[in-house]
Formats: structure tokens, sequence, C-alpha cells
């Protein structure tokens, strides 16, 4: 038998802690202080290096700018410009429904004389969830009511309604075909009133 020592150590030996070391390399980052401890060998560890991501992003055209500076409607798309002017008149809406339920003064300035409209008084009612929380579903009648009737009719629509929270209305279509304008809005109300805590009305307008 062909015996070398090495150290004071038989081959044998060496070999035995070379392999040791070797395979604590594959194991687990928290397992290798095991492994060496119960070598005898000394170990400490070091934790992995981190890891930055740099992301790189599309920079901004320099038209992009300008094109955020040009008025509505200077383009193909002219009804953007009516968008915009019909939108200034229901954020009035919205602001002084917020301030009170019964304040009407934004919506009878802009309400022709020849104006008409429909009731807000539901042809037919539906619900579909009862419980904590009920659900109604309305439709209204497509007779038309003057100017005023119709202020006479929105008042008591919101009679019940003792601070409105929410009043917004967004266009969500728009067809010009001019002098006459059909919009599409849609509101959404959210307020607080008599015999309740919340109520939300959402639903949609057709106005010309």
């Amino acid at each position: 038998m062909y015996r070398r020592e090495l150290g004071g150590s038989s081959r044998r030996d060496f070999l035995i802690r070379s392999c040791q070391g070797a395979s604590a390399l594959l194991v687990a980052p928290s397992l290798r202080k095991l492994a060496f401890a119960a070598s005898g060998a000394k170990f400490q560890a070091s934790s992995p290096p981190e890891f930055h991501l740099h992301p790189h992003y599309r920079s901004q055209l320099p038209v992009e700018a300008t094109l955020r500076k040009v008025e509505a409607g200077s383009d193909d798309f002219i009804t953007e410009k009516y968008a915009d002017q019909i939108q200034s008149i229901l954020d009035s809406w919205s602001s002084g429904l917020r301030e009170t339920p019964q304040s009407f003064g934004a919506i009878e300035r802009v309400l022709a004389d020849s104006f008409s409209g429909s009731s807000f008084v539901p042809a037919a009612s539906r619900k579909s969830r009862s419980g904590a929380i009920e659900i109604w579903k309305h439709s209204f009648p497509k007779t038309s009511l003057a100017h005023d009737p119709f202020l006479a009719d929105l008042r008591s629509a919101l009679s019940s309604l003792t601070q409105i929270r929410t009043a917004e209305f967004q266009i969500t279509q728009i067809d010009a075909n001019l002098p006459r304008l059909s919009t599409r809005v849609r509101y959404d109300l959210v307020a607080s009133g008599k015999g309740f805590y919340r109520e939300q009305r959402v639903g949609y307008w057709d106005l010309e």
C-alpha cells in the first residue's frame, strides 16, 4: 500500500477534507455554516450582491410639449373645442350642487327659454338588490317638460338629499352636425339624505 504523509495527516484524511470543502459550496448558504462547523473548519458567510434595476424610458419628443399648448379644436377634431366648452358648464353645475342640493343657478343660466327635457320621475322601477344595500334600476319617460316644469321636477327629485358629496358630469360621446351638437353625459351623484346614509345615482343624459 502506498501512503504519503502530508503534514502529519494521511492522504485519505486530506481527500476527505477536500471533498467536505467542495460539497459545502453546493449546499444552500444557510446550511454552509453548519457543514463547516461539523468538520471543525471556520466559515464566514457573506451576503449576496444587491440587485439594482435601471429602466430606460422613452425620451419625450420635442413636439409633445408643443402639442399640449395647442388649443382644442384647432385641428381636424373640431368637437374637442365644443367638448371643452360644454365640460366647463357641467363643472359649474357640479360646484353648485356640492354647495347645496338646491343650488340650480348654474343650471338655470344655460337653459334656453325654449328648453324641453324629460321628467325625473321614473316611468318604471325594478329592485335588483335588497338588504342593507338596495339597488334600483329606473327607466324614465320620453315625454318632455318645458323650462319651468323641468326645473320644478329637478328640485323635487333632489329634495330628499341633504348634502351632495360627489357630483360628476362627464361627456362620453359628442357628435357635431352643426349648428346642432348631440352629446351623451354620464352623471354620478353621491349624497346623504333623509332616511338613508348614502345614496348614489348613476345614469346618462342625452343632450342637444
